[in-house]
């Protein structure tokens, strides 16, 4: 139980079918959601969540600093989004899909390659 000013509150961590069933509505009520947006709405949440992970991205680049100045923050920023392009031109970089295995500019990794990863 959480005390607060206006009484005793269950903790929801207490109950693990609590909270399995918290989570469980809150994917399903995101499903839906996402199940009603039209192409605008869902290209407006792809934006609004990149914005946010820059976001992050800028605070963690100033916390690495040991600064508050946002101009360096964004330069490092910068420096770590090249670093990323970089390591994936040269193919050291291949994102997993669970059902396709590793992929290649979105193809399928040919055998030669596949037998390289294991």
């Amino acid at each position: 139980m959480i005390r607060l000013a206006f009484g005793d509150v269950p903790n929801i961590h207490e109950d693990p079918a609590a909270l399995k069933e918290l989570q469980d509505d809150i994917y399903r009520e995101r499903v839906l959601r996402a199940r009603k947006m039209n192409v605008a709405e869902r290209l407006a949440d792809v934006f609004e969540l990149s914005n946010h992970q820059f976001g992050i991205m800028l605070g963690g680049a100033m916390h690495r600093l040991g600064t508050r100045d946002e101009v360096a923050g964004w330069e490092e920023v910068k420096r770590w989004m090249e670093r990323l392009d970089r390591v994936r031109e040269f193919g050291h970089y291949l994102p997993f899909c669970s059902t396709k295995g590793w992929i290649r500019c979105g193809l399928p990794l040919t055998p030669h390659e596949t037998n390289a990863r294991h």
